[in-house]
Order: C-alpha cells, then structure tokens, then sequence
C-alpha cells in the first residue's frame, strides 16, 4: 500500500514539475500557483491546497489582495 502511494505522488510530482516548472512556460507564477490551489481543492488536499495557497498570495502581494483572490 504505502509502495504504491509513494509511487503515484511521485508520478503526480514529477507532471506537476515538468509542466508547471518548465523553462518554456511563459504562464506567471502567481498563476501556475492558483491553479495547483484549484486543483487542491478538487483534490480535497488540504495539505497541498495550503502550500500552493502560501505561494500565489505571496506572489499577489500577500495582505488583502491576496486574500481577495482566493
């Protein structure tokens, strides 16, 4: 079991990095962080949702208008 769930999440983290992270993606960064926030939520991660989350209201500008776009 915990084989295979390492395996998947590695899977998963690997699409993530050679979409999100690739140097001819020329899609902002707040952006890309917004969308692995929505993609949380439709996950139900909370874990991954908090952490996508901290980036793109950092990359907003954090305070109000980050708060505001979430």
């Amino acid at each position: 079991m915990f084989q295979a769930t390492f395996l998947e999440r590695n899977v998963g983290v690997r699409a993530y990095r050679a979409v999100l992270h690739h140097p001819d993606n020329t899609l902002p960064d707040w952006f890309l962080e917004a969308v692995g926030s929505y993609t949380s939520i439709l996950n139900g991660c909370d874990y991954s949702l908090t952490h996508h989350w901290h980036n793109a209201r950092a990359l907003l500008g954090g305070g109000e208008a980050g708060d505001a776009a979430l």
